[in-house]
């Protein structure tokens, strides 16, 4: 693109980031017969994901055996689902 002395102009692209991408280098030059300057910037890619969290209470009594079924994690359809991790927290005598 080219841009008159003394103007300017607004510039823009869309880019296809791959997920474990966190950051992209910008690079912008401008030339005027022979000179060139520029500028070099690193930008950060911002997530659109949303972290959920969910918590299901398990009673359990002493020496007793039980199953229990996540079904929400189960049963989850989501095409775009990605699991980050999943914690079990053991309290054995809560107030």
């Amino acid at each position: 693109f080219t841009v008159n002395a003394k103007g300017n102009a607004n510039v823009s692209c869309t880019l296809q980031i791959p997920d474990d991408v966190q950051a992209v280098k910008s690079r912008v030059l401008a030339k005027a017969g022979d000179f060139t300057d520029g500028e070099e910037n690193a930008l950060p890619v911002l997530s659109n994901r949303m972290l959920v969290t969910e918590t299901l209470p398990m009673w359990l009594r002493s020496n007793q055996t039980k199953t229990f079924t996540l079904d929400k994690l189960k049963n989850n359809s989501s095409t775009t689902l990605k699991h980050h991790k999943l914690t079990l927290e053991v309290t054995s005598n809560p107030a």
